[in-house]
């Protein structure tokens, strides 16, 4: 449950001030702006559709992955670059997060088969949780320190997400003698 917390957290700390990022940082016009909004929706719906494919090939190496990308995106952002640039990280970040649902879904039927509705339940709620959270630490850091604060926190939430999905899949292992 940590690892869907730090993962919803991570990237709900940035798409939270997604609007302002692009309206102030990038001064993307209010027409650009809607198009940029409308691509990172698709784009999002594209990861959610590639998602299901590339997991159920690789799920184990996939969903650790997914967070390091975001990492790196995170990173990008923070060193910066032109319109086009950030423009297309966005993008990659809505893609990503097309990931997070459909991983950790699979990850609780995989895992805890026999009790997915209560792990599903659950995972609800520490995911409304965490969006909580990072909206508030969000909301502290963009009036504080800038857009530049939130890309690091997001970093950070996705680096505790990456550590705590492979200990995740280790401790599976060891506990069931399986592989998830």
């Amino acid at each position: 449950m940590g690892g869907i917390i730090c993962s919803y957290g991570g990237y709900h700390v940035f798409f939270t001030y997604l609007r302002p990022f692009l309206e102030h940082d990038l001064a993307l016009r209010p027409d650009t702006l809607s198009a940029v909004l409308l691509a990172f929706g698709v784009a999002n719906c594209l990861g959610t559709f590639a998602a299901g494919f590339v997991l159920n090939r690789w799920f184990r190496r996939t969903l650790p992955a997914v967070f390091l990308a975001f990492v790196a995106v995170a990173i990008l952002f923070l060193i910066g670059g032109g319109v086009r640039l950030n423009l297309a990280l966005a993008l990659i970040w809505g893609f990503l997060f097309g990931f997070i649902p459909v991983g950790w879904s699979a990850w609780i039927a995989r895992t805890l088969a026999d009790k997915a509705e209560v792990a599903g339940g659950l995972s609800v709620a520490v995911t409304q949780f965490s969006m909580g959270l990072v909206a508030a630490v969000g909301g502290v850091t963009f009036d504080h320190v800038g857009i530049t604060g939130n890309f690091a926190i997001a970093a950070l939430f996705l680096i505790v997400a990456f550590i705590l999905a492979r200990a995740s899949f280790s401790l599976y292992a060891r506990a069931t003698g399986r592989l998830a």
